[in-house]
């Protein structure tokens, strides 16, 4: 890429392997040895797919020690939509409500960053909008979203999404068999694989 880039957020999560996860669970656990903390991150989950809209989220959550003694302060809901325009300008379009076993739950609105898309040699990468332009973030997207038709994710929209909840919220939505995520009036309904790995992620959070 010919530009100076600074990488806002490397998206760990997004270039883990599958070996970096226990077996089955899609959940990596990770004791950082520099601040004294285990990072536990969901894989990341894709839960819209169309020609106009690719969504993928993850969850992620920290607590101090290499061993949980403490629920975590905070759980973050990172959510990454991809479309030709930006589709959550405003306040009411990104208003989240977690729908668990048919109940709904508001938590708030999400923030926002837009950023433009540009692929290079297979590399996806986004800068900033109406910003600078020489900040951006490497993203990558699978071939299987319909969103890169033509190969390549250039000029596309990303928005990058962000919302945390207290724990306790999130492990009382997090035990339903049924789980849908609302964005506005954006719809985004998790599967069986995906709401147990919700289930798997909770797991790691909640003392015995």
């Amino acid at each position: 890429m010919n530009k100076l880039q600074m990488i806002l957020l490397a998206l760990m999560m997004m270039g883990i392997t599958a070996s970096g996860y226990a077996q089955g669970s899609g959940v990596r656990t990770e004791y950082m040895k520099d601040n004294k903390t285990t990072r536990v991150e969901t894989n990341m989950l894709y839960v819209l797919n169309t020609p106009d809209q690719f969504v993928q989220f993850t969850l992620r959550s920290w607590y101090k020690g290499d061993k949980l003694t403490a629920p975590p302060a905070k759980v973050d809901l990172e959510v990454f939509s991809f479309s030709k325009n930006p589709l959550y300008k405003k306040d009411k379009d990104r208003s989240v409500t977690i729908v668990a076993d048919g109940v709904e739950s508001a938590l708030g609105n999400l923030s926002n960053t837009v950023m433009k898309g540009e692929t290079k040699n297979g590399v996806d990468s986004f800068f900033a909008v109406g910003g600078n332009p020489n900040v951006g973030m490497q993203v990558p997207v699978p071939q299987s979203a319909q969103i890169k038709g033509g190969g390549n994710l250039n000029g596309v929209t990303m928005e990058w999404m962000g919302l945390s909840m207290k724990p306790d919220q999130f492990l009382k939505l997090a035990k339903a068999a049924k789980l849908e995520i609302r964005i506005g009036n954006t719809s985004l309904t998790l599967n069986d694989r995906q709401t147990e790995i919700v289930h798997n992620f909770a797991s790691q959070i909640t003392l015995p």
